[in-house]
């Protein structure tokens, strides 16, 4: 399936094999904003994604602010083992990450809309518009930092992380 609600997306190198000395990758930057800064506040974050559990290498990173172990960090992935979406959130002043895992791949393929959501004490993931995993965490875990928001992976390492499907509608919303 090629079509999805706007009919354009961003589709990312495929992965690289052991053996190359050249790797083609690519991602997506935007500034730090207060706006995705989101604190202690409630936060969503979206995207559709597009992606083969083939095209996973590694855990690959759809949109990823703040990098963990550095201060914190919100970002969603895909697993590499089963090819859940999951919400990963880290706390300033914290090395301890929070992972909401979905219940189902959406390594398969098709289109789907992955939405994380902190809200006070529970991080959440959502697929297709259906809760389909959640976690605990603190209610005064704060998230902010000011690195740039990045979405395909969280740099431009040729094999760890990156993503290598498609993404579409992209967004962050605070409040």
């Amino acid at each position: 399936e090629t079509a999805t609600p706007s009919g354009r997306y961003a589709a990312f190198p495929a992965g690289c094999a052991a053996t190359a000395t050249v790797c083609p990758r690519s991602l997506l930057e935007a500034a730090s904003d207060a706006d995705l800064n989101p604190g202690t506040r409630l936060f969503r974050w979206s995207a559709r994604v597009r992606v083969t559990k083939a095209q996973l290498g590694g855990s690959s990173n759809v949109l990823q602010k703040g990098v963990a172990g550095t201060g914190s960090q919100w970002k969603m992935q895909v697993g590499a083992t089963q090819g859940r979406a999951q919400c990963v959130v880290t706390g300033t002043g914290s090395a301890t990450a929070y992972v909401a895992r979905s219940a189902a791949t959406v390594a398969d393929g098709v289109w789907h809309k992955v939405l994380c959501q902190r809200s006070g004490a529970t991080l959440a993931v959502f697929v297709d518009g259906v809760q389909r995993g959640q976690t605990a965490i603190p209610p005064t875990l704060s998230i902010s930092n000011t690195l740039p928001l990045r979405v395909g992976g969280p740099n431009f390492n040729a094999r760890r992380d990156m993503y290598h499907g498609a993404v579409d509608d992209v967004y962050a919303e605070l409040g």
